[in-house]
């Protein structure tokens, strides 16, 4: 294709391998073009887009050359006219200079305060498990308002997994999935594998669900399965 001359903007975008459709979709929309798709490591996807940039009107540049110059004049204008005008020395009376100093010393006294300081390094928890559930269903490409079990006969990999999906909750930094199935322990961390690699792998982990230090995974037996810290769950520790 023939170079018209016309300047690009660039934006790269890593998701999960599979599940490129719903981004590319995304970006689409809001004007930008798929340029190139190439594998990443951890089973990810780095989409790369571009799209023109926009062009300012011809007149933009002699209308800031002139607001700069205008406003150049009015601080010389000024400046001198500052330095033309007799400043008067003025002293406080004693009582004024007294009045001023009580402040002063009133302030060197710590005051003790009833109210708790909020503090910085435990901030109250905004996520909640119906966000997580959301954005679990949205990345294995179903609505919202769809149910899990629309997932079975999926024949892709793990998604038997989403599909016997019964329950999601969000307590203490740890998301428990229960599933309806009796599985294996093995099978289960490979399950609370999977959620986090979701969680991990947007780009914007650490604001959205890095508070997700967790992921159990339990069944019909009652019990706790299967689990994983995002401490050890490599998708985590890149995007960290």
């Amino acid at each position: 294709m023939a170079d018209d001359g016309t300047q690009y903007e660039v934006r790269s975008v890593k998701t999960v391998r599979g599940l490129e459709a719903k981004p590319t979709a995304k970006m689409q929309a809001e004007g930008w073009e798929l340029v190139t798709q190439t594998p990443a490591p951890l089973l990810r996807t780095q989409l790369t887009f571009r799209r023109p940039k926009k062009k300012l009107p011809k007149y933009a540049l002699p209308l800031a050359g002139g607001a700069f110059l205008i406003l150049a004049i009015i601080i010389t204008i000024g400046a001198i006219t500052e330095g033309k005008t007799p400043q008067t020395a003025t002293t406080p009376p004693p009582s004024a200079a007294a009045t001023s100093q009580e402040p002063a010393a009133a302030s060197a006294t710590p005051v003790a305060s009833s109210t708790p300081l909020a503090s910085a390094t435990s901030p109250e928890s905004t996520l909640t498990a119906n966000q997580v559930e959301n954005f679990l269903k949205e990345s294995y490409g179903i609505k919202t308002s769809e149910p899990w079990s629309s997932l079975c006969g999926v024949d892709k990999g793990f998604y038997p997994y989403p599909c016997a999906i019964s329950q999601i909750t969000l307590s203490s930094a740890v998301l428990r999935i229960r599933v309806q199935d009796a599985i294996t322990e093995a099978k289960a961390e490979t399950y609370a594998m999977y959620a986090l690699n979701f969680l991990c792998a947007t780009d914007d982990y650490t604001k959205k669900f890095a508070e997700v230090t967790w992921v159990e995974i339990s069944d019909t037996s009652g019990g706790a399965r299967g689990q994983q810290s995002a401490a050890v769950n490599r998708m985590c520790q890149v995007n960290r």
